[in-house]
């Protein structure tokens, strides 16, 4: 009576695209010679391995991927397959709509960024205010060049901080002064006109 084949492996936690990199470990057999043959799929690099515990094996393209562990021992066969998740580093990107005008200038921003899982955001606009809001609309009341900053983190899955600044993203143009003089400002009946200069 041969040993009984019962494979198995736990399937490493979730790894971000850049990096990814996982170490397996086959278990189930008893028998030294049982022959060990792991199938990773066809965008993993080995693609196949027939190591006990093969290491750094990675994936080209994010998502959930199947991996197959097979034994074979004294043609007695048996198999077990399970997932690993290769999940889609976080982007960061926001653009912002009527960037420049006089005060009082309310801009509204607008988030593109993208993650897998849920986002914390922080928006700096460049005058000591701040929020919260994905997408925040923000009134700028004193003229001037303002820098604009958005960061990003994430906790699960492919935790990240992320940050991206716009240098004078919004600009708050200076109040008029009107002002004007006269010259001569005074004048007689035989010679009325005067000349008006603005200032």
């Amino acid at each position: 009576i041969y040993y009984l084949l019962n494979p198995f492996f736990t399937s490493p936690g979730s790894q971000c695209f850049e990096g990814n990199s996982f170490d397996f470990l086959a278990e189930g057999f008893e028998d030294q010679n049982t022959q060990i043959s792991w199938n990773f799929g066809e965008f993993a690099s080995p693609s196949t391995s027939n190591n006990l515990a093969p290491q750094n094996v990675s994936w080209s393209e994010t998502g959930i991927h199947e991996v197959n562990l097979s034994m074979n021992v004294t043609g007695c066969e048996a198999s077990f397959t399970s997932i690993i998740e290769v999940v889609p580093n976080p982007v960061i990107s926001f653009d912002l709509f009527r960037s420049e005008g006089c005060p009082p200038l309310t801009v509204s921003f607008l988030d593109s960024s993208y993650a897998e899982t849920p986002i914390t955001y922080l928006w700096d606009f460049g005058d000591g205010s701040t929020s919260t809001f994905v997408n925040p609309q923000h009134r700028y009341e004193v003229p001037g060049y303002y820098d604009v900053t958005l960061d990003i983190s994430t906790n699960s899955g492919c935790a990240s901080n992320l940050s991206m600044t716009l240098e004078d993203a919004v600009f708050v143009y200076p109040v008029p002064t009107p002002g004007f003089e006269i010259e001569p400002n005074t004048v007689n009946i035989l010679d009325p006109e005067i000349e008006v200069i603005t200032t």
